[in-house]
C-alpha cells in the first residue's frame, strides 16, 4: 500500500469528474465521463461496466463497499481500512484526512473528492450523480441511504471547503 502523496500533481492541468451514488447512477453513461474519473464507494460498479479509457479511481471513504476491478483504490485510513484487515487488491493508496488534507475527517466523500483533485493538480471538479444537490433527491442507486438528509448539505460544504472551481451536473 502506498500513500496517497505519491499521486501528487500526477493529473495536472485535467478535470476531475467525481460520480456519486444518486438515483441517476442508473442513467449515468459513457459520454458523462470527462477526464479523470473517481467513483465513491460502490459506484464504482457502474462506471468500470461503462469500460471508459479514463484514468480511474476507487474512493473508499465511508466503508469498503466493493473492491473495484481495476480503478486505483483510495482508502481512507480512519474509516475504510480500519474496518478490514488486509486489502488483497492493487493499486491501493491511503490517507488520513486530517493529516493529508488540514480537514475533518468526519466530512463527506464529495468534499474529500476535491481534495483529491487539488492533490492530483486538477484544474476543476464536475459532480455527477450527486442528486441531492441538483434536484433535492436523496434516493440513492443501489443500496439505501445512510443519511439521507445529510445528502443536501453536501453541495454547500464542498463549496465551503473547495480550493479549485466545482461543478454540479445533472443526469438526465
Amino acid at each position: 500500500m502506498k500513500n496517497i502523496s505519491e499521486l501528487s500533481g500526477i493529473h495536472h492541468g485535467e478535470v476531475l469528474t467525481v460520480v456519486g451514488k444518486g438515483k441517476s447512477l442508473e442513467r449515468l453513461r459513457l459520454e458523462h465521463l470527462e477526464g479523470v474519473v473517481m467513483a465513491i464507494n460502490h459506484a464504482i460498479e457502474v462506471v468500470e461496466s461503462l469500460h471508459p479509457d479514463n484514468s480511474l479511481y476507487s474512493l473508499q471513504k465511508d466503508h469498503l463497499y466493493f473492491y473495484p476491478q481495476k480503478s486505483t483504490l483510495l482508502l481512507h485510513e480512519r474509516e475504510a481500512l480500519a474496518e478490514i484487515d488486509g486489502v488483497d487488491y492493487e493499486p491501493v493508496y491511503s490517507f488520513d484526512v486530517e493529516r493529508d488534507f488540514k480537514i475533518r475527517w468526519n466530512l463527506p466523500s464529495v468534499v474529500i473528492a476535491e481534495k483529491l483533485g487539488v492533490l492530483f493538480g486538477c484544474k476543476r471538479v464536475v459532480y455527477l450523480c450527486c442528486d441531492a444537490v441538483t434536484d433535492g433527491n436523496t434516493d440513492t442507486f443501489g443500496i439505501p441511504p445512510t443519511k439521507p438528509r445529510d445528502y443536501l448539505l453536501h453541495g454547500e460544504l464542498v463549496r465551503k471547503h473547495a480550493s479549485i472551481p466545482v461543478e454540479w451536473k445533472r443526469i438526465t
